[in-house]
């Protein structure tokens, strides 16, 4: 039925937000480096453009969202201590990462992916 189906989805949703809160909690106990974290994080970013739209999936940006309440500060603390050490790359992925993320809350003018206002705010905190 209907209500079974919306009920499955709302499981399913509250359990890959789960594994997100999960993993950022494995990065802050240093079982998950901030390498392996930086490769996943524009992949929670990236639009469909394989499928020739400029759509979002706004799952994997809620994804990217709930990841980065959990590792955000730390990350960007062990960013910026290796950019004082000369490792520039992680800085400069996370860098990327947030103009990705201010474009689609808003910030920039330029015309970015298109995403509810929902999304839009869960970013913008």
């Amino acid at each position: 039925s209907e209500e079974d189906i919306t009920n499955a989805k709302f499981l399913v949703k509250k359990r890959y937000l789960g594994h997100m809160r999960f993993i950022g909690e494995l990065y802050k106990g240093d079982l998950i480096s901030i390498k392996i974290m930086l490769m996943c994080l524009p992949a929670l970013l990236e639009n469909e453009e394989a499928s020739g739209n400029n759509d979002v999936d706004e799952e994997k940006i809620e994804c990217f969202a709930k990841l980065m309440q959990v590792i955000g500060y730390s990350l960007e603390h062990q960013s910026l201590a290796l950019k004082g050490t000369g490792k520039t790359d992680a800085y400069e992925n996370l860098s990327t990462c947030w103009r990705t993320v201010e474009t689609m809350a808003g910030k920039n003018k330029e015309g970015g992916p298109k995403v509810s206002n929902r999304i839009k705010f869960m970013l913008q905190d």
